[in-house]
Formats: C-alpha cells, structure tokens, sequence
C-alpha cells in the first residue's frame, strides 16, 4: 500500500505519453495538411477550390477554414517580417493581414511571434544564454523537488506538506519556458 502512489503515477505518465503521442500524430497530420494548402495556394488555387477538395477529404467546413488560415499564416509570414523591419506599426502590419482574410486574434499572433523571433535575432546570445540556463535551473528545480517530496515521505527532512510539488511544477514551466526560448533561437 505505501507504494501505491508510485504505481498511480506510473500508469499517468503511460497514459499522458499515450495521449502525446496521439496528439503528435494529429499535429504531424495538420502540418502536412497546411503545407499542401500551401502549396496549392502558391500555385494559384482559390479559396473556394480549396474549399471544395476539403469537403472531398471529408474535412468540415469549420477545420477547411481553420486550415486556410493557417496556410495563409505561413504565405504572409515573410511579408509581416520585411513590414516590420521597415518601421510598420503593429496596427497597421495586423489591420493589413485582416484585410486579407486573417481573423484578428491569429494576426496578433503571428506579429506576436515576428517580434520575438526578432528578438531572438537581434539578441542571439542573451537568447541562447536563456535557452541553456533556464532549461538547467528548471531541471535542478525538479531534482530539488524530488529530494524535497522524498523527504517529506521518509521523514528525514520535513518541511511543509506540498514544497515538492510546488519546486517540481516551477521547475517544470521554467525547464518549458526556457526549451521554448531555445528552439525560437535555434530556429531564427
């Protein structure tokens, strides 16, 4: 009985990385679907073209949209990149990519994503020094929190109930944020 909680938090990580895996599985499929949007799209079909062999792949009209403007994400991405290098306003780079039919809230998105990649351009090596250090701090941060649980276990160093659970979850959004900051950087 002492050792249930192991066997409880073994069989979620089997079930979490089952789960992952169908959700890579999807995104791999949603990709290769907007790069062949793309695609398409370059070589001159229409939206409503696109539409149609949607609905011939069985795909709702509601995700044929979603899809389109993720493609056209992708086809005006470079577009937002020389606006902004040029001195435009945000407002003006995001009303200009509303104009084409991109919903407001995707367009903050991607001027969103423009800047930091910028960022990241401007500023490599405060970016890497960020993307090496965070990752290192959060995976100390977890260790601590193990020690920490297990001390509370076994009784040899008790603090109050949930001190490893809370330095196991900060350390775990630091390791993410700063993996996130890595990858931009490796990728501008």
């Amino acid at each position: 009985m002492d050792y249930l909680p192991f066997y409880l938090g073994g069989i979620g990580i089997v079930i979490l990385s089952l789960i992952k895996l169908v959700r890579l599985q999807n995104e791999l499929h949603v990709k290769r679907m907007i790069k062949q949007t793309v695609e398409a799209l370059n070589t001159g079909a229409t939206v409503e073209q696109m539409l149609v062999q949607f609905q011939e792949k069985d795909i709702s009209p509601e995700n044929g949209r979603k899809l389109l403007e993720l493609a056209q994400i992708r086809l005006n991405r470079r577009k937002v990149i020389d606006q902004l290098e040029q001195g435009q306003a945000e407002g003006d780079v995001i009303s200009a990519l509303t104009t084409q039919g991109i919903s407001v809230e995707a367009a903050q998105e991607m001027v969103a994503g423009v800047q930091f990649s910028r960022f990241c351009r401007r500023r490599p090596v405060l970016s890497m020094t960020l993307g090496i250090c965070l990752p290192l701090l959060g995976l100390a941060l977890m260790v601590a929190g193990v020690a920490l649980f297990y001390g509370n276990y076994s009784g040899l160093f008790v603090t109050f109930k949930y001190a490893g659970r809370i330095a196991l979850g900060i350390g775990l959004v630091t390791l993410w944020g700063g993996w996130k900051i890595l990858m931009m950087t490796l990728r501008s």
